[in-house]
């Protein structure tokens, strides 16, 4: 078989695995929702109730075959993850597996450290605002004092422009990533196509 036929079909392969996992992922998807649905109920009545029993929240299983999608973070903005660790997880799994979840670790960091960075940036902004104008933090009525849209778009403006070359770093870092992840996904899905045919058989 010449090497031109090979990559046919390898790529052949690699297509009809993608579309496979698409339709897991989607079937997948609506499980996860309801999932997430329940939970943040439990969670919502147990943070909210007085007497509420922490051990009514739905965990994870030790050995989650699918992903998990907790809360958003307060710091970073981001959804909590679990990934898939099935009992008979594979080295090529396992290593997919740590891969998203060290880029979600470090996309949680980064966020984390820019979300902070941008409520200081406002908060000093701000009080500089009505500073200049000879203005408290609150009207009289005591509500709080806002700034206008032309002065929040001034702000977003400049904090974008102090900002550029960290972002410029993080889409590199980003996408260099996601494309470091391709083929051992590719590989994994493989795996787990394999798996399949086997417990079928």
């Amino acid at each position: 078989m010449s090497s031109i036929s090979k990559v046919r079909i390898m790529s052949q392969l690699l297509t009809v695995v993608s579309r496979m996992k698409l339709a897991r992922d989607i079937s997948l998807l609506k499980v996860q929702k309801r999932r997430m649905t329940v939970t943040t109920s439990k969670m919502k009545k147990t943070s909210e109730e007085p007497n509420g029993d922490p051990s009514e929240a739905i965990s994870p299983p030790l050995f989650p075959v699918d992903d998990w999608i907790g809360p958003v973070d307060s710091k970073s903005n981001l959804h909590r993850i679990q990934f898939a660790q099935p009992k008979d997880e594979t080295r090529t799994e396992k290593k997919y597996r740590l891969l998203k979840e060290e880029t979600l670790t470090w996309n949680q960091e980064f966020w984390t450290i820019q979300n902070e960075k941008f409520v200081k940036a406002k908060r000093r902004f701000t009080q500089d605002m009505f500073s200049y104008r000879g203005q408290n933090m609150t009207n009289e009525d005591g509500t709080k004092r806002v700034l206008t849209p032309e002065e929040l778009a001034e702000f977003y403006t400049d904090f974008l422009e102090q900002n550029r070359e960290t972002f410029k770093v993080y889409n590199r870092e980003w996408y260099k990533r996601n494309i470091s992840m391709l083929l051992p996904a590719a590989c994994a899905a493989i795996v787990r196509l394999f798996k399949g045919f086997q417990k079928q058989s």
